[in-house]
């Protein structure tokens, strides 16, 4: 289980072209992705949600689809 959560950690740091980055090369990356993407976050309540909700069952937060987080 270790070696399959390294394996993905080292692929996430892979661009498109498969070049692997260092971490300060990610650093910057996302130094310079926060500077020039502006996000709108709205609250909302989630029993109001037709599509987010909570599942009692395993405790998480999810939507229809079980995708995007946890």
């Amino acid at each position: 289980m270790t070696n399959d959560w390294i394996r993905l950690l080292f692929d996430s740091w892979k661009d498109q072209e498969g070049i692997l980055h260092t971490n300060e090369e990610i650093d910057n990356w996302i130094k310079e992705l926060n500077q020039t993407i502006k996000v709108k976050i709205t609250p909302n309540c989630l029993s109001e949600s037709t599509y987010w909700y909570y599942d009692k069952e395993l405790g998480i937060i999810t939507n229809k689809n079980n995708s995007f987080f946890q």
